[in-house]
């Protein structure tokens, strides 16, 4: 986890000495004397040296990130950041022609080395380069190439990786039946070998056929969801949820709204107007629609009616906040972080519902029963958001019908407290 200005500032001397890490090989050591000490740790040809960055406060947690990622370039260059081997490596670079228009290294740069350049632009075309802020999709590449990739590739020059040195690598994580990691890990090793190319580094792509002798994906399974008939009995054991009441408030908001789980992990306090019961997520901070607004394109927020009994759990939610939680539903023991990505399912776990609905269930459950009850098509996509070809023409249909789905959200839950009262 990375680490923050006041973990940093209340570090406390040990009998010992003991280390604080950070994001990407930054790392605060702790003196018994009271010295705070910078370290960076990086591979370097099948080693892991550290260079010393600096003390705090003299040089604070922001510089200390800035001077890191100053070295990651150089070794995503092929220099080696300590100031001995620097002006070595900087001596190795020589021109190709008389204009001096390209360069090259005589010091090979490996598929280890090149990768945090690659993973520097990639975060950031997907929005999600802030270092400390966790994203799922940025923990999955790192996790997966070091487990994957990195052990077998990472230590040869990127030049001389072949397409069968690659295939190789994917058949073993498609042997032990991960055979949708291996999916996500050919695609980025196309991008990654793309973007080589694109910088000179290689003169051929070895990813070209990757595709070729890929095992195929099993067809996929829709996230498991109740029929209209058994949301009855769903809602009387929620109301008998035995665990902790975020959860159970949250489980049924969910049934409230459709909204997708992380939309409603990542909801913060001022996101909600309980008297005009509006619920209004900002376009750019919504997974699908950051690249457009980061584009340039103009995204109206998304906009969801809530009804009475959704307001009423909100305001229930607000009051179990701590002053200075940022989010609406906090992490267990961390309430400046939001809740767990796994704690909604848990919870429906918990009530006895284990492999016949998910959280993201919720919103299919929600949908079969709103087009049961023969609502209008273009009403329930739009609450719900839902996946459209044209991803502009979906980023506007998100904010329509509001007057719609709001008679229609307050019958729904209606509904659903009539259910309950029949059954219980």
């Amino acid at each position: 986890m990375a680490l923050t200005e006041i973990a940093v500032r209340n570090a406390k001397p040990k009998q010992k000495r003991y280390t604080l890490n950070d994001d990407e090989g930054l790392s605060l050591c702790v003196a018994p004397c009271g010295g705070k000490y910078w370290h960076f740790r990086f591979s370097w040809q099948g080693k892991q040296p550290r260079i010393s960055l600096g003390t705090y406060p003299d040089l604070s947690l922001k510089e200390a990130r800035l001077k890191r990622d100053d070295y990651r370039l150089d070794i995503a260059k092929g220099i080696d950041p300590r100031p001995e081997h620097r002006r070595n490596a900087q001596a190795n670079i020589e021109m190709t022609d008389e204009e001096g228009y390209e360069t090259h290294h005589k010091t090979s740069l490996t598929l280890e080395m090149f990768i945090p350049r690659w993973k520097a632009l990639k975060f950031k075309k997907l929005g999600i380069d802030d270092p400390t802020r966790r994203n799922s999709t940025k923990t999955q590449i790192e996790r997966y190439l070091k487990k994957d990739i990195l052990p077998t590739l990472g230590i040869i020059p990127i030049e001389k990786i072949t397409l069968r040195d690659i295939q190789q690598v994917l058949r073993k994580v498609e042997n032990r039946g991960a055979l949708s990691i291996a999916e996500k890990l050919r695609c980025w090793l196309i991008d990654i070998f793309r973007h080589a190319m694109l910088d000179g580094l290689i003169q051929t792509n070895p990813t070209t056929d990757i595709g070729f002798l890929a095992l195929p994906k099993p067809a996929p399974k829709n996230n498991a969801h109740l029929d209209m008939k058994d949301i009855p009995q769903f809602l009387v054991a929620l109301s008998r949820y035995p665990g902790d009441i975020q959860t159970k408030l949250a489980l049924k908001l969910l049934l409230l709204t459709g909204v997708r789980p992380g939309e409603l992990r990542f909801s913060k306090p001022e996101q909600f107007d309980l008297d005009n019961q509006v619920w209004t997520i900002p376009a750019g901070e919504i997974k699908q629609f950051k690249r457009l607004v980061n584009a340039g394109h103009v995204i109206p927020d998304y906009v969801i009616p809530l009804s009475r009994q959704a307001v009423n759990i909100v305001r229930e939610l607000l009051s179990l906040r701590y002053a200075s939680q940022p989010y609406l539903l906090r992490g267990r023991g961390k309430p400046y972080q939001p809740v767990c990505e796994n704690t909604f399912n848990q919870g429906i776990k918990r009530l006895g519902y284990d492999k016949k609905l998910t959280s993201h269930g919720l919103r299919g459950t929600l949908s079969t029963a709103l087009y049961e009850l023969d609502y209008e098509g273009r009403w329930i996509e739009a609450q719900l958001s839902h996946q459209d070809k044209n991803q502009i023409r979906r980023a506007y249909n998100h904010a329509k019908y509001i007057t719609q789905r709001q008679r229609m959200m307050q019958e729904w839950a209606d509904l659903l407290d009539e259910w309950q009262q029949l059954v219980q």
